[in-house]
């Protein structure tokens, strides 16, 4: 059970709080924990309430879950987000009815399903592939798109400077958006100071860094 007084606790204003406890045994008494945490997730939860407020509901929502059937789903698709996806679409163009048909043709038409991939996600080589897949390699180690050379970046900034690139929020801090063109510029940067270090191409580099 949370009490108004948890969500206090957690960090949320007694306002929202109390309408908050006053709207989430509505969706607890539904027979489905996916229903309950997905109802409660997009109709009551909001982005500025504390990280602890949704962690309490998440964890109350999916109590009792069966873990042989592996962690519960923080996030479940709509049908209109699934119609969106290119898997969705991938399906509908090539008669898959179902995740695994389209696996199952995945594997069988290789060259044509990665070259589908190449085009619907805007992979842009500098110099293209001489094919998808060498026929001369193995199943257990193949080579992939052989004598191509790209630059990931240039597929990653494909899209307008002023779109949002990234939406972030610190701990604690209200909501952030990186834009495509500032998120270019920090990895210029990035780039140059590699430079300026004495790295160039061909050269591996290290990250050390926490998770953030």
């Amino acid at each position: 059970m949370v009490t108004v007084q948890d969500f206090v606790e957690a960090g949320m204003s007694r306002e929202d709080a109390e309408d908050l406890a006053a709207k989430i045994d509505l969706y607890m008494e539904l027979p489905s924990p996916t229903e309950r945490w997905n109802n409660i997730s997009r109709h009551l939860l909001r982005s500025d309430f504390p990280f602890a407020v949704h962690k309490a509901l998440f964890d109350r929502a999916y109590a009792g879950w069966d873990q042989k059937l592996g962690p519960p789903p923080a996030w479940i698709p709509s049908e209109q987000e699934i119609r969106s996806t290119h898997v969705h679409e991938l399906m509908a163009a090539h008669g898959c009815r179902s995740y695994e048909e389209m696996h199952a043709w995945s594997t069988r038409n290789r060259h044509e399903f990665w070259n589908e991939m190449v085009e619907r996600l805007g992979i842009v080589f500098d110099t293209p592939p001489t094919t998808v897949v060498d026929p001369k390699t193995s199943v257990e180690a193949p080579d992939w798109f052989p004598g191509a050379r790209l630059n990931i970046a240039k597929s990653c900034f494909s899209a307008a400077e002023e779109e949002i690139a990234i939406v972030f929020q610190p701990e604690g801090g209200e909501l952030g958006r990186v834009t495509y063109g500032q998120l270019d510029a920090l990895s210029n940067r990035v780039a140059a100071g590699l430079v300026e270090n004495g790295i160039f191409p061909g050269e591996a580099v290290a990250i050390y860094m926490p998770m953030t």
